[in-house]
């Protein structure tokens, strides 16, 4: 474990971790705060896992904050106070995954380790404390140093169960700047066709942080993985089966009418767009028109 000497968190944080403590549950943040803090880059949520049940996360809430059952299924509340809202979810373990998206049950545990141990990727499997440091127990840390994307255990299996898993480790990949692991570099190639099983909303949601990231030019590659990846009804005949054509460097400025005039540019004010022709009529257009690149 490692002290926390420089991790500067918000008082309400602060106060809901050390509540869970006063009430003897153990409270830790985990995920994407824990890796971003590493990174030095700026976190937007505190996520915090804990060892108690959500009825008793309500409990002990309930008269100082406003409270939220939001994921009650899957031991989530949301917490509102000082002008935040806070996930707060009880450990728990993820069982037989079906059509490679969703788990069949989920159970509650009160070990930590067990908890971590479900997450996709070794730099989204640590947690941390004010007081204990961070706890690490995939080498996380060490993947950051070394910048490499890896799974929490066998690639092929974390892929399996849910297949989004390919896009995401893809995006950290560009977004990071880091190095695939070999081994799961070989699963992705594998297993691009599971992208099947997921919703288009799923996959156009990973596609354009893709597009956000600074390696976005790399998304040529994963559209290699999956050339018939479909995203949704042609607008102009109906058909349903575009498929992806290219990544284009295209000046937003330009785009008169939507699949009549795109004129590439490399103009610094032009942003990568990912460009859809179907099949049946040839009509061509923005895989997401309402993508803005934050």
């Amino acid at each position: 474990m490692n002290m926390l000497t420089d991790f500067k968190l918000p008082d309400a944080v602060k106060k809901i971790i050390r509540l869970l403590n006063q009430h003897h549950f153990e409270a830790f943040l985990v995920g994407g705060c824990v890796r971003d803090h590493l990174l030095h880059k700026q976190i937007h949520d505190y996520d915090i896992a804990t060892s108690a049940l959500p009825s008793c996360v309500m409990e002990i809430f309930a008269p100082v904050c406003k409270v939220i059952p939001t994921g009650i299924r899957h031991g989530t509340v949301t917490l509102l106070t000082d002008g935040m809202e806070i996930e707060v979810t009880t450990y728990r373990i993820e069982q037989n995954y079906i059509n490679h998206r969703t788990p069949s049950a989920v159970s509650f545990t009160d070990d930590l380790i067990q908890d971590l141990s479900r997450r996709d990727l070794t730099i989204n499997a640590m947690a941390a404390h004010p007081d204990l440091g961070i706890i690490d127990p995939f080498g996380g840390q060490q993947d950051i140093k070394k910048g490499i994307i890896r799974t929490v255990g066998d690639p092929a299996v974390r892929m399996e169960e849910d297949a989004l898993r390919l896009l995401r480790a893809f995006r950290f990949y560009c977004s990071l700047g880091f190095n695939l692991d070999k081994e799961l570099h070989s699963v992705i190639r594998q297993k691009a066709g599971l992208l099947a099983f997921i919703s288009k909303e799923r996959v156009r949601s990973e596609l354009n942080r893709i597009l956000c990231s600074p390696k976005k030019q790399l998304l040529h590659e994963m559209l290699k993985l999956q050339q018939n990846l479909k995203v949704g009804k042609c607008p102009n005949c109906g058909y349903e089966g575009d498929k992806v054509i290219g990544l284009h460097t295209v000046n937003l400025i330009s785009l008169k009418t939507e699949g009549t005039e795109i004129i590439e540019t490399e103009k610094l004010n032009s942003l990568p767009a990912v460009l859809t022709s179907c099949p049946k009529c040839g009509y061509i257009s923005l895989f997401d028109k309402k993508f803005v690149c934050r």
